[in-house]
């Protein structure tokens, strides 16, 4: 009878401290924000179909409302830009056709990915003298692992991309450069 009631206590106890410690875990918050930092080089190969190998490898790290984050992502631009519009007056404009990220928290257990879905609006505003790049996206949260399992939300992000490396024909093959980041969890 001792054991069966020591046994009951020591199940409560075990419970009452899971249920504690479940409790005591902080929410996620709804709006993520960092600073970001890293570079950018060509990646070489065609992820929009217009058989011209020009998308982008990107990875950095950054700090926010989570604390240390890396990421990293690859993209593409639509090589048919405009020039000087009401978004990017006396630039090049050219919108991005593919874009992936991941953000990476609490060394890789928490992962958040985000995508360019139909809708999204993401651009680069490019000197045509320097090729150094104001870039915007607007992103869909598309899920995650650890704390971000089934995340759904938007992302924006705004960078600033200085180019420092061009291949002999003059493209622009590597840069480096920073800027902001705000998801909005559902």
């Amino acid at each position: 009878m001792k054991q069966q009631l020591a046994t009951a206590v020591l199940g409560l106890t075990l419970c009452f401290v899971l249920t504690s410690a479940a409790a005591a875990a902080p929410a996620l918050p709804n709006t993520l924000t960092a600073i970001l930092s890293g570079s950018f080089t060509h990646a070489g190969v065609d992820l929009n179909g217009d058989t011209v190998a020009g998308a982008f490898h990107s990875q950095g790290s950054g700090v926010g409302t989570l604390g240390k984050l890396t990421w990293t992502s690859l993209s593409e631009v639509d090589p048919n830009f405009a020039v000087n519009t009401p978004r990017c007056p006396g630039l090049l404009d050219f919108p991005y056709d593919a874009l992936a990220a991941v953000l990476s928290y609490k060394d890789g257990r928490d992962l958040l990915y985000l995508r360019l879905e139909p809708g999204d609006v993401a651009y680069g505003c490019v000197d045509p003298a320097t090729f150094d790049n104001d870039a915007s996206f607007d992103l869909t949260v598309v899920g995650g692992t650890g704390r971000f399992v089934g995340a759904t939300g938007f992302a924006h992000v705004e960078l600033l991309v200085n180019s420092l490396l061009f291949d002999a024909a003059g493209g622009y093959v590597f840069g480096a450069g920073g800027g902001s980041l705000t998801v909005q969890l559902d």
